[in-house]
């Protein structure tokens, strides 16, 4: 968000979250317990991360001139490198607290065990990704803070 001297908006940046996921059960036919009837099976996790949408907006204040515009638009510009940059940590953030969750194991019913965990990741995962995603939190406001003391267009 770029402010001019008086505290009015000149430009902002909206990211929203966006966050699809799929647990696959793999079971591995092979492998079958004869006395219990149980199977092995391996649990992934298919997961997209990113934003959508992901908007920059230049409010009308702004001067028409392309100086001016440019400048605006190349601090938005430097939002969306933050939001970019935050992607990466979230996943690898991701991946480590539910690590531990895919482990391969042995039940009589692989879709049960599915659905435990498709009901466990729907309460589970946006608080994680919330959570890593405000990790980063202070990069973006030290980038408006910097940007702020230097900043004052004349709309």
């Amino acid at each position: 968000m770029t402010h001019r001297q008086g505290g009015v908006v000149l430009g902002t940046t909206q990211a929203i979250w966006h966050m699809d996921y799929v647990v696959h059960m793999v079971r591995v036919v092979r492998v079958t317990y004869q006395r219990t009837g149980e199977v092995c099976y391996a649990p992934q996790l298919e997961m997209s991360l990113g934003y959508e949408p992901l908007r920059i907006s230049v409010g009308e204040e702004v001067a028409a001139d392309a100086c001016t515009q440019a400048h605006v638009l190349a601090h938005e510009h430097g939002h969306v490198t933050i939001f970019e940059a935050q992607l990466p940590d979230v996943a690898a953030r991701l991946e480590a607290a539910l690590g531990p969750c895919f482990k391969a194991g042995r039940t009589h019913d692989v879709t049960a065990v599915a659905t435990r965990m498709t009901a466990a990741f729907s309460a589970a995962l946006p608080d994680l990704v919330h959570t890593a995603a405000t990790a980063q939190q202070a990069a973006h406001d030290a980038f408006d803070a910097f940007d702020a003391t230097r900043f004052n267009i004349q709309a």
